[in-house]
């Protein structure tokens, strides 16, 4: 039996030699981590299909096009007994009927399935932000769900679901949060004017000590005194940090610039310096089924 254990002993060691430095695994990340790679295999696999679809049936559209032409050529260059003069104006108007009846659809279904095939703006289970060039967002939190020939349909965090035509979005702003770096928060507060600098200074400190005694929040975090409006009472103090986590991650952005406030609200009660305002509004978010979203207030920067 002590021999037994022995072996076993060996064995453990051996294995965890293997894996070098291990660390340990709460089972909560660890189920969390299994979670997201299932939902992004799934995502994976349905974007294979549609795309896949989608170049099947332009594959189909061409031969059908093809084989119309060579059909209609075959009719003419053999001799059947045909007159290609008695069909040139039955052809001519038939064309011109059709490019009446279907105008640009042809030209703008082309042009979109081209502009998803090649260019792969995004896949499904990804997050964009979709936006006019030049102009504010127009559409944030989207969420890709389906993609087909015409069109591609995104599900907004409120349940909404919106169906934009592959060429319309051709012409659009598209930001995929999901193969975006990691996002930056800035945040600004209003601190007493008659706060002395040593204190000041102090803050500033305690918030970069702050940010990397929280690396699980942030990757970089620090403060600084950005403005000086001693005739308005205030001094801005600015916070300026990348959050460690994905850009398609925003409730985890916002929960640790929520910790990153309360913290410093709590040093500067502790160390008697008021707050003379603050321009930032509160924001409650809560998680549905995976995906965080926003119940109430504005958007944080």
């Amino acid at each position: 039996r002590p021999r037994a254990r022995r072996g076993a002993a060996a064995k453990a060691a051996r294995a965890a030699a293997v894996f070098g430095d291990a660390f340990e695994v709460s089972e909560e990340a660890f189920v969390g981590a299994v979670e997201h790679a299932y939902k992004e295999q799934l995502f994976l696999r349905a974007s294979t299909e549609a795309l896949d679809a989608i170049a099947a049936q332009v594959r189909w559209a061409a031969l059908a096009v093809w084989a119309a032409i060579f059909g209609i050529a075959g009719v003419f260059l053999l001799d059947w007994g045909v007159d290609l003069s008695d069909w040139v104006v039955p052809m001519a108007s038939t064309l011109l009927s059709l490019s009446f009846l279907v105008g640009w659809l042809p030209y703008e279904t082309m042009a979109g399935t081209l502009f998803i095939l090649r260019v792969r703006p995004f896949q499904v289970g990804d997050r964009v932000v979709i936006s006019r060039p030049g102009e504010k967002a127009d559409w944030t939190g989207m969420v890709v769900s389906e993609i087909s020939v015409l069109g591609t349909r995104f599900v907004h965090w409120t349940g909404d679901s919106y169906l934009v035509s592959n060429h319309v979005l051709r012409t659009l702003q598209i930001v995929n949060c999901h193969r975006s770096t990691r996002p930056w928060a800035v945040k600004t507060i209003a601190v007493a004017a008659g706060a002395p600098a040593t204190k000041l200074t102090a803050l500033c400190d305690a918030v970069a000590a702050y940010g990397k005694a929280r690396t699980d929040e942030w990757t970089s975090l620090g403060a600084s005194v950005t403005a000086a409006k001693l005739d308005e009472g205030y001094v801005e103090v600015t916070l300026a940090g990348e959050a460690n986590c994905k850009a398609s991650e925003p409730g985890k952005k916002f929960i640790a610039c929520g910790k990153a406030l309360v913290f410093v609200r709590s040093y500067l009660r502790a160390e008697g310096i008021a707050f003379e305002r603050s321009p930032v509004p509160v924001e409650l978010w809560v998680d549905r089924g995976g995906e965080w979203s926003p119940v109430k207030g504005a958007a944080w920067a």
